[in-house]
């Protein structure tokens, strides 16, 4: 059998002699004191010892190598001989995803050998069922939290702002906090009754919270796996297009409408609006995120423009942008919210609103698209800056202002009311004082973003 040459590079690095002969001297004595001076009336027992000890191996080690092992190619200058290999998207995935990590797992699996060992001895009264789900729970959390580690780090090189920098933090914060989720899961798993008694009601199906957090780990994680390929796929050069993206926007949007049950007072046309509304929240949140990561210069741009004018459909789906993508598919599902009817009762229900004052939530729906458009133009503007520094730090500043710092402060001067449609999309408003705000921002911010657009052509 031939094994994949990457992952087979990484194993001879990683996998040396000394580190095989270590990694269990190294636990096997820490298990030991552990074991020696453990104490019943503490929290120090060899349980919680080897629950800690996977969290440092396979989440704070295992999560920051997976994001550094294109990011280390980088800086050694070896990346780009390695993007003209042969080998494919899916071959250099999982040899850089496993391989970079595969002596953290070759720990990580020795101590779950060994937790599964005290559990049975010690803990006879443990189901032997939900011991299995936590140990799938902590090999899926690893595989997981590894996974978005490296492709929080392809996302950074192909927005091309990660070679300017030595350093990133990146896959560290995401092992830090894949370690602190995973450890409170571990606390929920480990107290049996009440976990027991937690149940899920999702699309109409009934289950207890351990199994479908195992479920939903599953979809993550190969959901997790497919945008690795894809980002990898289009750092070799390989034709892309949105169709993961696509699906993956669907399976979001589904998968959180099924957390809207039915209940005996509301009538089924409102849960399906309810569903619809959380659909169009999860696809807007999405889009900003895709917005936000997305390679913003002007020859991908250029490129999808003139494919577009020249009608080359195909090369125009392996270059559209997500995000336009993102947007056109919230702007359909808005459409067809401001088509549908609202009953009064339920929209009252649903908001809360001074006096009796009308409510117009679909001006305020469409004034939320608006707000949006404006957002989404206020990030190209600052992309396409050619002299601007750390474009993202100034994009997260500028929307903690328009949205936190000047409310706060018309709140202060006690015109909140007032200036309220300013910043957000209002129901309870005169329909011309919800819509004109966000719609004049809009306008505003995409005229100036045109116009950099325009001059940045002009000068290329």
């Amino acid at each position: 059998m031939r094994l994949n040459p990457e992952f087979l590079r990484n194993l001879w690095i990683e996998m040396s002699l000394h580190r095989l002969i270590v990694m269990p001297i190294v636990l096997g004595g820490l298990f030991y004191l552990s074991w020696m001076t453990s104490s019943v009336n503490t929290l120090w027992n060899p349980r919680n010892f080897l629950i800690l000890t996977y969290t440092v191996l396979v989440m704070m080690w295992g999560v920051p190598q997976a994001g550094d092992s294109v990011i280390q190619e980088i800086l050694h200058r070896t990346w780009d001989s390695q993007r003209m290999s042969i080998l494919s998207p899916w071959s250099m995935t999982w040899g850089k995803l496993l391989g970079s990590t595969i002596f953290t797992w070759y720990g990580g699996i020795m101590v779950l050998g060994m937790l599964y060992a005290v559990m049975h001895l010690h803990y006879p009264y443990f189901p032997t069922t939900r011991l299995h789900q936590l140990l799938l729970y902590s090999v899926g959390c690893g595989l997981l939290g590894q996974s978005l580690s490296l492709l929080l780090s392809l996302l950074s090189i192909h927005g091309g702002s990660l070679p300017r920098r030595r350093y990133i933090s990146g896959p560290l914060a995401v092992g830090l906090v894949v370690s602190l989720l995973y450890l409170l899961g571990v606390i929920f798993f480990l107290v049996v009754p009440d976990a027991e008694k937690e149940m899920v009601f999702w699309h109409g199906w009934q289950t207890t919270l351990p199994t479908f957090t195992l479920y939903s780990l599953a979809s993550f994680l190969l959901w997790s796996w497919l945008g690795l390929y894809r980002l990898m796929s289009q750092e070799l050069q390989k034709p892309t297009g949105p169709l993961v993206w696509i699906a993956f926007l669907i399976f979001l949007c589904w998968y959180g409408a099924g957390f809207i049950q039915l209940s005996p007072s509301m009538e089924a046309g409102d849960q399906q609006m309810l569903q619809l509304w959380l659909a169009q929240a999860i696809m807007a949140l999405l889009t900003y995120f895709a917005a936000f990561f997305e390679s913003k210069n002007l020859l991908s741009y250029r490129k999808t423009l003139y494919y577009a004018r020249r009608g080359a459909w195909r090369n125009l789906w392996h270059t559209i942008p997500l995000w336009w993508v993102g947007l056109c598919l919230l702007t359909a599902m808005l459409l067809n919210s401001l088509m549908s009817p609202f009953r009064l009762e339920f929209t009252q229900a649903t908001l809360l609103f001074s006096g009796n004052a009308p409510i117009h939530l679909k001006w305020a729906m469409l004034a939320a698209l608006l707000f949006m458009f404006r957002d989404l133009a206020l990030m190209q503007l600052i992309y396409l800056n050619p002299n601007g520094q750390r474009a993202r730090a100034t994009i997260i500043l500028y929307l903690l202002v328009l949205y936190i710092l000047l409310p706060s402060v018309a709140a202060t001067l006690g015109a909140a009311h007032i200036t309220a449609p300013l910043f957000f999309p209002m129901a309870g408003y005169d329909p011309i004082l919800i819509v004109s705000p966000p719609m004049v921002e809009a306008l505003v911010v995409i005229g100036l973003a045109w116009s950099r657009w325009k001059s940045l052509m002009k000068s290329a």
